[in-house]
């Protein structure tokens, strides 16, 4: 008896479960192709709205003023230049945010385990020095630069200084460092041995070492982001002595560097101004160590030392 045809439900299940394999793979095949599209396009986009945001550096407003800065320091005009004078020029005159910077508690931090640590005995006070930056510029930390008498007898000298208006040659003037300052005469043995120790730290003469100012800040008040140096004759290092915690804020910003120190009493950080440039004889200044003094949020104004010390000769009221 001949066989019955498979009827029409039976024929659709079959067909069904022929087709079940190939329709997954066709899918993912689709899904894929389409992310590659959006992802493409998505790059596009993104390079558009770049291109369109980044402008050439002729067209900044400050092209001229990295210019002139280039042309002081001897540096060739050349594209990467000019861009680096023109992000120091936007980070010296535009407000930053410290939320992503490193900030360093002197009390409270330590190097890295490759980090190299120099130990300095300088005028019969053993010094460490802490590095903190060595690949754009070189910062150190000293956490204990003076003794606590040595501090006590700077912040004394402090109550009795005759605090003026801190200097500056920037044209917004107090407005840009509305600090008081005040120079720390040479007549007393904690500020003589304080510009020896300095001397010894640097490995120059301590005739190199400018006179000590105190700098006072009281709550509120600032020093903008700025540098030290003017040049391969003016000052090679900074040394800055915190004399006391005014109970919040008063850090010292590096915003090149995304760095930031805390002030604690008697610690101390110092720094190169100048750096080698290949083809140039002459030290030049390191754009990295734009820096500045943040205001104090506490109850108390903060107290510092400026040390400067050059590669010459210093006579007190030269330039």
């Amino acid at each position: 008896m001949p066989s019955r045809p498979p009827s029409l439900a039976a024929l659709r299940k079959q067909r069904a479960k022929q087709q079940t394999p190939v329709q997954p793979t066709r899918w993912f095949i689709l899904c894929a192709a389409s992310g590659t599209l959006i992802a493409a396009l998505g790059l596009m986009l993104l390079y558009l709205t770049r291109a369109r945001i980044e402008i050439r550096p002729e067209e900044h407003a400050h092209y001229r003023e990295a210019l002139r800065v280039l042309g002081n320091d001897g540096l060739e005009p050349t594209d990467n230049n000019v861009r680096f004078a023109l992000r120091l020029i936007d980070a010296a005159t535009t407000p930053y945010s410290n939320h992503d910077f490193q900030t360093i508690e002197p009390f409270g931090w330590l190097p890295g385990p490759t980090s190299v640590v120099k130990d300095i005995e300088a005028d019969g006070h053993n010094l460490t020095l802490l590095p903190l930056e060595t690949g754009f510029a070189k910062v150190w930390l000293v956490k204990d630069f003076v003794s606590q008498e040595e501090a006590s007898e700077l912040l004394t000298l402090g109550s009795r200084a005759d605090f003026g208006t801190s200097f500056t040659k920037h044209s917004d003037g107090q407005e840009w460092r509305s600090s008081s300052s005040a120079v720390l005469k040479r007549d007393n043995a904690v500020v003589d041995r304080l510009r020896r120790r300095a001397a010894m730290v640097c490995g120059v003469r301590t005739s190199f070492v400018e006179d000590l100012q105190i700098v006072r800040y009281r709550p509120g008040e600032r020093y903008q982001p700025h540098m030290d140096s003017d040049g391969p004759h003016h000052r090679h290092w900074t040394l800055l002595l915190y004399l006391n915690d005014p109970g919040g804020g008063g850090a010292t910003g590096f915003p090149l560097l995304q760095l930031r120190v805390m002030p604690a009493p008697r610690a101390a950080i110092l720094w190169e101004n100048l750096r080698s440039e290949p083809g140039i004889a002459l030290p030049i200044r390191n754009y990295y160590t734009l820096h500045d003094g943040q205001a104090p949020t506490g109850e108390h104004p903060k107290f510092a030392v400026n040390i400067w010390i050059r590669n010459s000769e210093y006579a007190p009221g030269m330039a």
